[in-house]
């Protein structure tokens, strides 16, 4: 796998434990480490929103990195990633989309399966899914003040990060910086300081470099081949359009220097 950078830092990435550049290692967990986890639920005008939390064992409050499946996906997967995040010092706040989750398809004859998915790949929950991380962060933000909540004082709101796989991907396009012909930027939530995006699709209007914030974070594989979208291709356009590739260890130097969302 590919990471891919504009001129912004891989911020998700950046991540420690210490204040020393030196000492500076993204992958160290304590192998006995296992986050808590809470199973709530956001309340929304379209429905209510599933969210799994996987807790850090932090005695201040800690940031916050935010996750969208991707398509026909939920709050489940990608396990790994929520409890390395949370070994890290984070608090991971996975989401489950309404409308493109794992109820597409789950219960559906399999032939019936395919055509379910295309069919919720729809601009409609497209925009539902940003507004879903909208009122996810109004809800971490009520939570946060509430002195009977289990995450009261627990979040750093001041360090909000977003991120994302294939569909959820494009989720975190949205909210956190990108811009449409239409839409403007109306999708965007400011309130997101970080942004990495695990195997986008490239818009379908104009380069990247228009749509993409300079911000944000690619990561990808030059061989993944979307199964649902009609443009397979198009999942390697945004790394066409990077001035340049660097390499995990440029990543790190860089994060180091930026003190990108790092936790101390």
């Amino acid at each position: 796998m590919k990471s891919l950078v504009p001129l912004g830092v891989a911020a998700l990435l950046a991540a420690t434990a210490h204040t020393s550049s030196a000492t500076y290692d993204p992958l160290a967990v304590d192998p006995n480490f296992n986050a808590q986890v809470l199973e709530l639920t956001v309340p929304a005008p379209e429905g209510s929103i599933p969210v799994r939390i996987y807790l850090p064992v932090n005695s201040a409050p800690a940031p916050v990195v935010l996750f969208s499946h991707g398509l026909g996906g939920s709050r489940n997967g990608n396990t790994f990633l929520g409890q390395h995040w949370a070994g890290r010092g984070y608090v991971a706040v996975f989401l489950q989309h309404p409308g493109s989750d794992s109820s597409v398809w789950q219960g559906k004859p399999f032939s019936e399966r395919m055509s379910s998915l295309v069919a919720a790949a729809s601009l409609k929950n497209f925009v539902r899914r940003a507004r879903d991380v909208h009122a996810a962060l109004d809800a971490l933000t009520s939570w946060n003040s509430d002195p009977k909540s289990p995450l009261s004082n627990c979040l750093d709101l001041e360090r909000i990060g977003m991120s994302g796989h294939s569909f959820g991907a494009v989720t975190t396009e949205a909210v956190s910086g990108e811009t449409f012909p239409v839409l403007g930027t109306k999708l965007t939530d400011s309130r997101i300081k970080a942004a990495i995006a695990f195997s986008p699709s490239a818009p379908l209007r104009d380069t990247p470099e228009a749509h993409f914030s300079s911000e944000n974070s690619v990561a990808t594989d030059d061989r993944n081949k979307g199964r649902v979208t009609a443009w397979p291709d198009r999942r390697k356009i945004p790394t066409r359009g990077l001035s340049r590739i660097e390499s995990c260890a440029e990543i790190r130097s860089r994060s180091e220097q930026r003190g990108a969302f790092r936790v101390h």
